[in-house]
């Protein structure tokens, strides 16, 4: 598991490699890309959007759902070698059923 603890509604996705690499290993820059979407593992979810009475909405997301987002959403973190991205639970489109 990562060592990623995101905070409010933020979730971490481990992107699936076969979105940034030919089938010949060769990593492709975003502009590059068929497609303006990519899938993920979720690795990590915050504890939910805080609300003004102090309660919070909790992720409609878990720990090891495929989700598909677009490719300019979250931000890029590396940790331990490992490059996550971190986005907010609204920049995920949809849970894809594995």
């Amino acid at each position: 598991m990562s060592n990623i603890k995101p905070l409010s509604d933020k979730i971490a996705i481990l992107p699936d490699e076969n979105n940034r690499k030919l089938s010949s290993g060769i990593e492709l820059p975003t502009e590059a890309r068929k497609t303006t979407t990519q899938t993920g593992k979720v690795v990590a979810t915050g504890p939910g959007f805080l609300l003004q009475d102090g309660s919070r909405v909790p992720p409609g997301v878990s720990e090891g759902d495929k989700v598909a987002f677009s490719i300019h959403a979250g931000a890029e973190l590396e940790v331990d070698g490992i490059t996550y991205i971190l986005m907010n639970e609204e920049q995920i489109l949809a849970v894809l059923s594995v």
